[in-house]
């Protein structure tokens, strides 16, 4: 889909309708939703509706990426550090009259092998990648179309899991699914939680803080977010507890609606659902911006009937990719980071956009040269052919904005 932007002129009762569209077949499933990654190639169309004859002197199709941190909230200065990541342009119609009704002028955009930010909205960061289309600068969109652009982060070098195992006063604790998780693909962190003997419980500073019968064990899913070397506080994404108490439970901001315990005969095994709403993955390259995961395992224990104490047991970092458990990075792939990459104009390191297929083949069939026969060449003629037309009317300049 995309947006409509109505322009009335109050004179003439004119009116102007923009589209912006790109074709289904690069939406995420049956969504609104356009995601991207490096190298990624789409295609769409603007479609303008005209009430009246408009004198067009030309239609361009802007794309622009932008990292903006939000200084005034944090009390900072932007200190002339404009977010901008890139911007071009293109002209799809240039000098021509259009007659009422609707027009469609198809465009196709390829994404440079350049790890751009993954799309991010938060109060304090807006990362986003938005087309606009204007008419001689007079009629322009008033909310831009948006795709999500995911970069290509390693998840595992390994296809095969490898689980992380840490031992604690009074437990032995078990990462089932590992330390590293492929984004909006892997869904659960399983954790196992074996209580040591009472053997092995004599030598822990926990021995007379735990009782088999009064302990509950928690765990969740926290984020770290780092705006410009500002730490917020953590968000907590995700819990299980082997407790249903409505304390335990209250603490959460996505709780998992089905029973998330399953009782085993050596210990306990934890479940968090891993919120399919929180795509961003991990973030540690860029100069504005963090994003680190971390799992943690609490202790809850009931020393009486208004008394509960409660300690972390266990906090490990954990990792969120976007490419599948055992693929590795792409020859060839940039990163935004590089000053060499920021400086670069070309499409080397910035989007480029141009005629679609179908308008290509449109004009190539336009014009078709004589082929050659078994006894001699074909015959040309001096004079020049005329330009095709869809070339005339859609000329496409690319510029850096």
């Amino acid at each position: 889909m995309g947006f409509v932007i109505r322009a009335i002129n109050s004179k003439n009762k004119e009116t102007v309708q923009i589209l912006i569209k790109i074709n289904q077949q690069y939406h995420d499933g049956n969504s609104t939703t356009v995601r991207c990654t490096p190298g990624a190639v789409f295609e769409g169309q603007v479609e303008v509706y005209l009430t009246h004859p408009l004198d067009v002197e030309y239609l361009r199709l802007i794309f622009r990426g932008v990292e903006v941190v939000n200084y005034g909230v944090m009390g900072r200065s932007a200190k002339g550090d404009t977010g901008a990541l890139f911007g071009v342009r293109t002209t799809l119609s240039l000098s021509q009259t259009l007659d009422p009704g609707y027009h469609r002028f198809p465009f196709l955009c390829q994404m440079p092998m350049v790890n751009f930010p993954h799309s991010f909205k938060h109060g304090l960061l807006d990362t986003s990648y938005t087309f606009t289309a204007t008419i001689n600068d007079k009629y322009k969109t008033e909310q831009p179309f948006e795709i999500k652009f995911e970069p290509h982060l390693e998840t595992s070098p390994y296809a095969k899991i490898h689980t992380y195992t840490y031992n604690c006063d009074g437990f032995h604790i078990t990462l089932l699914t590992g330390l590293n998780y492929q984004q909006r693909r892997d869904h659960f962190i399983r954790i196992k939680v074996v209580q040591k003997s009472q053997q092995e419980q004599e030598s822990s500073s926990l021995t007379t803080f735990i009782t088999s019968t009064t302990t509950t064990i928690s765990a969740s899913l926290k984020r770290y977010l780092t705006f410009d070397g500002v730490s917020v506080r953590p968000e907590t994404l995700a819990i299980s507890s082997s407790s249903t108490s409505n304390d335990c439970a209250s603490s959460s901001s996505s709780i998992m609606s089905r029973r998330d315990i399953e009782q085993e005969d050596d210990g306990e095994i934890l479940e968090i659902k891993i919120p399919y709403a929180s795509p961003l993955p991990s973030v540690t390259e860029s100069s504005r911006f963090s994003a680190i995961y971390k799992v943690c395992v609490h202790v809850k224990v009931r020393c009486g009937p208004m008394i509960t104490l409660t300690r972390k047991l266990f906090e490990v970092p954990i990792h969120f990719g976007t490419m599948p458990h055992g693929t590795h990075i792409p020859d060839g792939l940039l990163s935004y980071t590089d000053d060499a990459v920021a400086k670069d104009m070309t499409t080397r390191a910035k989007p480029r956009l141009d005629l679609s297929s179908e308008l290509r083949e449109d004009s190539l069939n336009a014009d078709i040269l004589p082929v050659y026969t078994e006894s001699r060449p074909p015959s040309y003629y001096p004079e020049l052919s005329p330009i095709p037309s869809a070339f005339r009317h859609n000329r496409i300049d690319t510029y850096q904005i």
